[in-house]
């Protein structure tokens, strides 16, 4: 029985359109701290992943949107790249670890190195 509702789900939300939450980070604007670890064997299949401490402001606002769309789907995009889509499960805060494909750390790592802070909004 509980296979079928899960299976249901998606043809739910592809006649309601269901539709995720999108958050867009930017490397030079949101995150206080980013580093990369390159072999992490805590995560299954062991690979790349991106460690990310946001800044107070990007911290609050994400704390503001998951507490705001709990149990929804969250679509998460740093520098312009798609990197995931998943299910929100608890209020999030300023500290993550993300896990990268191979071919998605290459493309997003220039990015993460290139940003400006000058194309940030001042905030007062």
């Amino acid at each position: 029985m509980r296979w079928n509702r899960l299976l249901i789900l998606p043809a739910i939300c592809g006649v309601i359109s269901c539709q995720a939450i999108e958050v867009n980070w930017s490397s030079a604007c949101d995150f206080a701290e980013a580093s990369l670890t390159l072999k992490n064997e805590n995560f299954d299949p062991p690979g790349i992943t991106l460690n990310v401490t946001l800044n107070k402001a990007a911290a609050l606002r994400m704390e503001s949107v998951s507490r705001a769309a709990l149990q929804q789907n969250m679509t998460l995009r740093i520098n312009g790249k798609l990197i995931s889509t998943t299910t929100i499960q608890s209020v999030l805060s300023a500290q993550f670890l993300i896990p990268l494909s191979r071919q998605l750390a290459l493309e997003l790592m220039p990015t993460l190195v290139a940003e400006s802070k000058a194309a940030c909004p001042v905030v007062n």
